[in-house]
């Protein structure tokens, strides 16, 4: 008894000097410097939340463990649907008509006269075709396809994001445009951010060339190509194309795919996720959106970039009417299926004017910027997976899916009915989880 005694307090001793010698919270891993694999291999660590450090050694324990998760799903899911069923009852999600009504951006109004756009402007500084989103959701593949086309090219050759004069002024790091009050007079940092709008888009004018060839613009930021759209009065002709993907695959791509300031803390420049210095896993990803509001991780990925998904479709229809927006799903754009009739080639074909025949076979035919692929010249091949390097080749939890289209469900109600683009799951999910 006590050579059994002495052993598990050697055990205890040792897992204590290997937690504090690594980083902080879980031994390290959620801070991104991996401890060393050298518990006994008896020891059964469990990844449950961000502070757990429970350490189960019988049978016992490991079934307690196992009831306690399903009693703890099954409350999440219950926490949730009943979040989704009051979220469809609230005035935006009912009426959405009512928020179609575009205002010109305050920060342009009032405007300087001599700070408007000159007429020989028009056609040179705003692109005849905008991929404006979502992250993830294939725009990388749809701005190649696009770019591809014999009767096309890119609005700036060296950068597929062009964000006008984000790319260059304060205006992408403002984060107070919607504090201007239209028709009041202009404040110090109004004149500098318009004055900044305008030199940005004379410079950008010298650059293009006098080539007829249709111009594919792929800037992500809502606020940036509105407030340009805006600056050139709502310019005739313009197209743009938001492909929306899977609500549950998407933020498990964009979990893996960047580092996140509120779970990492090593957040390099590009911000994409490394398996070197981020820690990844199905079960930190399920705790993270089971936790709901309790963590700031759900405000910025889920709470906000949620609302943003909502808002992001409506508010591009009131800049540039229905009639100038394309729909389109992440999974139409796979080799596999893009070519079919009445498939996204087609689509684009009917939109943009632009010939069928004239799309790149070579290029629609492999996908471009996917797992662990980074950077719009990278390939993929033809088949898109959901399991990543970083996580070790681990898929997302079934569990988890479920909690996310739980979340998502008035946003895929809204994608299905106006957009038709549908997600039977996501449609289907609070009748799947009734008990």
């Amino acid at each position: 008894m006590g050579q059994k005694s002495n052993a598990l307090s050697l055990r205890v001793a040792w897992a204590v000097i290997l937690a504090l010698s690594c980083s902080s919270a879980f031994f390290g891993y959620y801070n991104n410097v991996p401890c060393p694999q050298v518990f006994p291999p008896d020891w059964q660590v469990t990844e449950k939340h961000r502070f757990s450090k429970a350490v189960t050694t019988t049978d016992a324990a490991k079934d307690l463990d196992a009831r306690l998760k399903r009693a703890f799903d099954a409350s999440v899911l219950r926490k949730h649907r009943a979040a989704t069923l009051e979220r469809a009852s609230v005035a935006p999600y009912k009426n959405m008509d009512l928020q179609l009504y575009h205002k010109p951006h305050p920060v342009l109004n009032p405007l300087d006269p001599k700070l408007r756009p000159k007429p020989e402007w028009g056609n040179t500084t705003f692109p005849d075709i905008s991929v404006v989103g979502f992250p993830k959701a294939g725009t990388t593949q749809l701005y190649n396809i696009l770019v591809s086309h014999s009767e096309a090219e890119a609005f700036n050759k060296r950068d597929k994001e062009f964000c006008f004069a984000g790319n260059e002024s304060s205006l992408s790091r403002n984060n107070n445009w919607e504090d201007f009050v239209p028709g009041s007079r202009p404040t110090t940092m109004q004149i500098e951010l318009q004055e900044a709008l305008h030199t940005a888009l004379q410079k950008h004018r010298n650059l293009r060339t006098s080539s007829q060839k249709k111009t594919v613009n792929g800037c992500l930021s809502q606020r940036i190509v509105s407030v340009v759209y805006d600056y050139f009065n709502q310019p005739s002709n313009k197209k743009f194309i938001i492909a929306l993907r899977d609500p549950a695959d998407w933020l498990w791509a964009v979990y893996n795919f960047w580092a996140l300031p509120d779970i990492d803390t090593v957040v390099p420049r590009p911000d994409w996720a490394a398996p070197e210095q981020h820690y990844r896993s199905p079960e930190m990803f399920h705790d993270l959106v089971a936790s709901s509001h309790e963590m700031l991780f759900f405000e910025k990925m889920l709470g906000s970039r949620g609302k943003h998904a909502m808002d992001y479709v409506w508010q591009f229809e009131a800049m540039a009417g229905r009639e100038n927006i394309l729909y389109i799903r992440n999974e139409d754009l796979l080799p596999g299926v893009v070519a079919r009739p009445g498939g996204v080639l087609d689509q684009l074909a009917a939109f943009t004017g632009l010939d069928r025949k004239g799309f790149d076979s070579q290029t629609f035919g492999e996908i471009s910027n996917c797992n662990d692929q980074k950077g719009f010249v990278k390939k993929c091949g033809t088949a898109k997976s959901n399991a990543y390097e970083i996580t070790g080749g681990r898929s997302m939890l079934p569990e988890t899916r479920t909690l996310i289209y739980l979340l998502y469900h008035e946003e895929c109600k809204l994608w299905s009915q106006r957009y038709d683009v549908v997600y039977e799951d996501c449609l289907n999910v609070l009748e799947a989880t009734k008990s």
